[in-house]
């Protein structure tokens, strides 16, 4: 009985890093996603004064 009570807590904290990782991990490629999108509004910005 104490062991499956054991593994329960056990398997609660897995979850609960997993989460904690993927947040993570939802935040860094967001950033990286808003990074690359305002390059290239730079670029088309450079293009754009580069026409007048």
């Amino acid at each position: 009985m104490m062991n499956s009570f054991a593994l329960l807590g056990i398997f609660n904290i897995l979850i609960y890093l997993g989460l904690v990782v993927f947040g993570i991990y939802a935040v860094i490629t967001m950033l990286n996603l808003m990074r690359e999108r305002n390059e290239t509004l730079k670029q088309i910005r450079d293009e754009l004064s580069e026409m007048k």
